[in-house]
């Protein structure tokens, strides 16, 4: 299987930029890891959907190590306390691709000219636009409700979507999407050659007057 995975340190805390690259260094560890003792306990019998399962246990385990990891961090450095950060995940497993997120970084998929955002969003504007709140005003709120590192546990979105020859998958933080939904930028941005995506992104961003870290990730 592949894994790739970006994370993005909460703006306003301390240590923004430990808290992303050890908590994903942590992870994907953990992963690697727990792929190896499932690759070696799979039966040939196991069911399609007991495998999944175990894999999307993996990935929601390793977002808590990845917890315990930076609380054991802010506690060893207090100046580092609170440190914490956005997560998203793509394991790819045959003919299926299997997510795992926390935060509002996102992870997209083009396939043909439709753009589907996969993950869904922890922060106040999206709790507040779910509560009722219309859109025009939810939108002028920030800060996430849950990020690797915020509580003593972590809440993870789970999913298993399919793969089809031509896919596309856009892993990217709010730097790039500046939490737009639909937006008509990024789907010409993926639809574009795939050289030119991150650098695309990268411009993207800037136009948009983003004061924010910019980081994207095309999977093929």
């Amino acid at each position: 299987p592949g894994l790739f995975a970006v994370g993005d340190g909460v703006g306003g805390r301390a240590g923004g930029d430990i808290a992303s690259c050890r908590a994903v260094a942590v992870s994907e560890s953990a992963v690697r890891e727990g792929l190896e003792e499932i690759a070696a306990s799979r039966s040939s019998s196991e069911p399609l959907e007991v495998h999944h399962a175990r894999l999307h246990a993996l990935l929601e385990a390793s977002f808590e190590r990845a917890n315990d990891e930076l609380h054991a961090i802010g506690a060893e450095q207090p100046h580092l306390q609170g440190l914490c950060t956005t997560a998203s995940a793509l394991l790819i497993d045959g003919e299926y691709a299997l997510l795992a997120h926390t935060g509002d970084s996102r992870i997209y998929r083009l396939r043909g000219r439709s753009l589907e955002q996969l993950t869904h969003d922890h922060t106040f504007a999206a709790w507040a636009e779910e509560g009722g709140v219309p859109s025009a005003s939810a939108s002028r709120l920030s800060g996430v409700t849950n990020a690797i590192g915020v509580g003593i546990q972590v809440r993870v979105d789970l999913k298993r979507v399919d793969l089809r020859a031509g896919d596309r998958f856009l892993l990217c933080t709010d730097g790039v999407h500046g939490h737009r939904n639909d937006d008509p930028a990024l789907l010409d941005l993926l639809g574009g050659p795939p050289e030119t995506v991150v650098p695309r992104a990268i411009k993207l961003a800037r136009s948009r007057e983003v004061n924010d870290n910019v980081t994207a990730a095309l999977i093929l």
